[in-house]
């Protein structure tokens, strides 16, 4: 979708980074809306960022 179209948004949501204003997060028949990230990630649902600066200036050993 375009620029601004909530697929950010969405996406946060359904991991949980962000708590919708409304609605309900369902996962086959499971309300999933208020469960933590861990416990969703436990469910399959997870996030990697492609960020690749995050860990730049460290070694492995770090």
């Amino acid at each position: 979708g375009p620029n601004g179209a909530g697929k950010t948004t969405t996406f946060h949501a359904i991991v949980g980074l962000i708590r919708p204003e409304g609605g309900q997060i369902q996962l086959g028949d499971q309300d999933i809306t208020s469960l933590p990230t861990y416990k969703r990630a436990r469910l399959g649902i997870g996030y990697l960022s492609q960020e690749s600066s995050v860990f730049r200036r460290l070694t492995v050993a770090q």
